[in-house]
């Protein structure tokens, strides 16, 4: 039962993940300027946080992977007023 939802959990933050970084990465292609690559950049790099808590939730530790989930507020809050590029 743990494993199952283990698998969910991991399921739908992977689809999280995918989510937020499949659009972004498609719309590079019809547009591929600096402002729109350095978007999906930092887009991408603050969606590794979800992907990790899905791993993380995959091996049963979901309270490891809220806490990740977590950070991805401040992380937000932080790529918007520092230089990522």
């Amino acid at each position: 039962r743990r494993g199952a939802a283990a698998r969910t959990g991991a399921g739908v933050l992977l689809a999280g993940y995918l989510a937020s970084t499949v659009p972004v990465q498609a719309g590079l292609r019809a547009r591929p300027d600096p402002e729109n690559v350095r978007n999906a950049v930092r887009l991408s790099i603050l969606a590794l946080i979800p992907l990790q808590a899905a791993a993380v939730a995959g091996g049963g530790r979901f309270a490891a992977a809220g806490a990740l989930l977590c950070s991805l507020p401040l992380g937000r809050w932080l790529s918007s007023r520092l230089a990522t590029s």
